[in-house]
């Protein structure tokens, strides 16, 4: 069995949704021969995260960087300057003072918002130690935060080990990256230079893997597309639900958008007919940036953030999963984690996507999926009269048989994809070539 060092900035127990992918890879890495050490961020403020079964973390060994502080940065800078502040008549202490207080704003660059940065150096120290030695056959990186694609460029110029740069989002083809004209400039030059160093890059969309290849015709050699998908051990078996006279929508996940834009919709529709508001009840499952009060998200039932096998017993429980993802350009080529777990619930998808998005033809096979391409009240309000009306003249079920239906989601299994990851290992260690088609 051959090991490979995985840089993740995030693992259990801290969470955030861009633990699944790396994580899950861990997890059936041994099943295809590979043994990963994991090499992630150490927050001071760690607790247990909720959404992860103890059962579900990879028993793999896992090594936690401590971040670098204002102050030792300042110290490290200071060695710089302090020869010409001498001049001035001011002392080491005086510079990194000064110094100091300034690093909230430098270390913006390139993870803006964040205090990522502050792993950046620490993590690389770290990792060129682990690869002095021949323990490691190659390197996986993920990112974001953005500052990992730094690492990785960095470790394949002093570090002789093949290095997968794996996107989980791009970084200047981000939906919320807003930079324009010379900042723009510098950070696709910076973001060309690092992925030209790296071996192989994987993307999870074709979309993605197409925009890159346009953007960077030099990376499309290295390019490999391995979507998103879910973990068959985390579903549930599937529940029948039994009619009682409702309609309930159920919607899953961190959401990007407005829920209050949600509201407004549900509310319009119940406004309009009678038997839409004694039969509709939409669930929300999910963090919002702040927890609103009952009288703001009725008549929605909001449940916060609740433990992952309750969260999909409930999605289970439900004639049809809402579906949203943000309206704006960069967002049409993502594939949502969601979306896998939705597609093997085998339920009824409506939602807001942007038009044109890569995932509604992902989401096609599935049978009945309609969509808005516009966060209006009023347009999502029609939908949800159109979906009541299906739903009362039985049309909801249709489109591909069920083994149709069942064949197209087994792709996305991660034990699967996780086997495409190892294919790409293999090809950069051992010469080997596989071809790596996207769904």
């Amino acid at each position: 069995m051959r090991n490979v060092l995985m840089l993740t900035f995030f693992w259990p127990p801290k969470y955030q949704s861009g633990i699944w992918r790396p994580m899950k890879f861990a997890k059936y890495m041994p099943q295809h021969g590979w043994k990963p050490t994991v090499l992630t961020a150490k927050f001071p403020l760690d607790k247990d995260a909720p959404c992860v079964r103890e059962d579900n973390i990879p028993p793999c060994e896992v090594i936690r960087v401590e971040p670098n502080s204002d102050r030792t940065l300042a110290r490290a800078m200071s060695w710089a300057v302090w020869p010409m502040a001498k001049l001035l008549g001011k002392n080491r202490q005086w510079v990194e003072d000064a110094l100091e207080w300034r690093m909230a704003w430098s270390l913006q660059w390139p993870d803006r918002g964040t205090s990522c940065n502050r792993w950046m150096i620490p993590m690389l120290s770290n990792a060129m130690d682990l690869l002095a030695g021949d323990r490691f056959d190659a390197v996986y990186v993920t990112a974001p935060p953005v500052q990992l694609t730094l690492v990785a460029a960095v470790l394949a110029m002093l570090r002789p080990k093949p290095i997968i740069m794996d996107l989980r989002d791009p970084w200047t083809q981000e939906f919320q990256y807003t930079q324009r004209g010379f900042r723009r400039g510098v950070d696709e030059w910076v973001e060309k230079s690092c992925l030209r160093r790296c071996d192989r890059i994987v993307t999870v969309t074709p979309m993605q893997t197409a925009d890159l290849s346009r953007l960077y015709p030099e990376l499309t050699g290295k390019l490999r597309c391995i979507t998103n998908g879910f973990d068959p051990e985390d579903i549930l078996p599937r529940n029948v639900r039994v009619p009682d006279g409702r309609l309930i929508v159920t919607y899953c996940g961190m959401s990007y958008e407005k829920l209050d834009q949600v509201t407004q919709a549900v509310r319009l529709a119940c406004q309009r007919r009678e038997a839409f508001r004694e039969q509709f009840e939409m669930r929300w499952i999910g963090p919002q940036p702040r927890h609103p009060s009952a009288e703001e998200v009725a008549p929605i039932k909001y449940l916060g953030i609740l433990p992952k096998n309750d969260a999909m017993r409930i999605t289970q429980e439900t004639d049809v999963l809402w579906f949203e993802v943000p309206i704006n350009g960069h967002s049409r080529y993502i594939y949502p984690g969601k979306m896998f777990e939705y597609m093997v619930m085998d339920r009824p998808i409506i939602g807001t996507i942007p038009e044109g998005a890569c995932m509604e033809k992902l989401l096609h096979p599935m049978g009945y999926c309609r969509f808005c391409y516009s966060r209006d009240p009023e347009k999502m309000a029609a939908l949800l009269d159109q979906v009541f009306d299906d739903w009362q003249a039985g049309k909801l079920a249709g489109g591909a048989s069920a083994e149709a239906r069942a064949e197209h989601v087994r792709r996305f299994r991660r034990d699967v994809l996780t086997g495409q990851l190892c294919d790409v290992l293999n090809e950069v260690t051992r010469g080997s070539r596989r071809r790596h088609d996207c769904p």
